[in-house]
């Protein structure tokens, strides 16, 4: 049968080494019958490598405490897709656990955007460039609110992607003021449109920019720039 471990060993200068020992038994005979031959044993001082992975691990924790702390939902995802990590901003705000995100990744996207953001995604990823869209996004209680959410390729000395890492900024009240002005908008159109009464806006020039229906019925031929 093969042996294989790693441990530590005290050498005689007293420090503390790893080693990797590894051994394999060779048999005579049969079934029951067998009987130990031979065995054959490496010993490998790994020291230096169980260091470089231990530092490796503290680097990851460090970078793990800071993109928890920093003021932004923040995650990581494989090269196929499949998210592997969250900070801890995002499973706070959606109130979702890695595993749970991963068995269900379209569950605080809203519904009428899961077509549109997956398509998206497929072919950006397809093509290994960076994402970007604005997405409404359900908060642990429910609420929707729209965020602008970038993806980015990070790819190893050949080029080749190693991991996708992204980040979710809420943008709802830029939104919602944009909508708000949009519907000021259409209501000031709305009116213009239908006032018995010219109405005309002009420069600092004295220009005129826009008219209403009214005011060109009015005035006749006179050249606007901008008409409802």
């Amino acid at each position: 049968g093969q042996y294989r471990v790693e441990h530590r060993v005290v050498v005689p200068d007293g420090g503390i080494r790893w080693i990797s020992v590894w051994s394999r038994t060779s048999f005579e005979g049969e079934d029951d019958a067998r009987s130990p031959l031979r065995t054959i044993g490496i010993v490998a001082d790994i020291t230096e490598r169980k260091r470089a992975e231990e530092a490796l691990r503290q680097s990851e924790d460090r970078i793990r405490l800071i993109i928890d702390a920093i003021p932004v939902m923040a995650w990581s995802l494989q090269p196929d897709g499949v998210v592997d990590f969250l900070n801890q901003r995002w499973t706070d705000y959606f109130g979702l656990s890695l595993e749970q995100y991963v068995e269900e990744p379209t569950r605080p996207i809203h519904p009428e955007d899961i077509p549109r953001v997956f398509e998206r995604w497929r072919v950006q990823m397809a093509a290994g460039e960076g994402y970007e869209d604005e997405i409404r996004l359900r908060r642990r209680d429910g609420e929707y609110r729209w965020f602008l959410v970038r993806t980015e390729p990070l790819r190893d000395e050949k080029g080749d992607i190693v991991k996708w890492y992204g980040v979710s900024t809420d943008i709802d009240d830029r939104k919602r003021a944009e909508q708000a002005v949009k519907e000021s908008q259409q209501l000031l159109h709305t009116v213009l449109t239908t006032l018995p009464v010219g109405v005309a806006v002009t420069d600092r020039a004295g220009d005129n920019i826009l008219a209403n229906p009214a005011y060109e019925r009015i005035w006749g031929d006179v050249i606007v720039s901008g008409r409802l």
